[in-house]
């Protein structure tokens, strides 16, 4: 299993809708995840990590 990413980009698109940018360091070679559409995310909430 990948190391916890050490920083996160959380940005809303839409209502329903949220974009995820993780890295895992800024020295970093691999592509970044990219997770869109949490559905039923309400923006204001805190965020539970599954």
């Amino acid at each position: 299993y990948p190391s916890p990413p050490t920083s996160f980009v959380l940005e809303v698109v839409g209502t329903k809708a949220l974009k995820v940018k993780f890295t895992e360091s800024e020295s970093a070679r691999e592509p970044e995840t990219i997770v869109t559409k949490y559905k039923g995310m309400a923006v204001g909430d805190s965020m539970e990590t599954a």
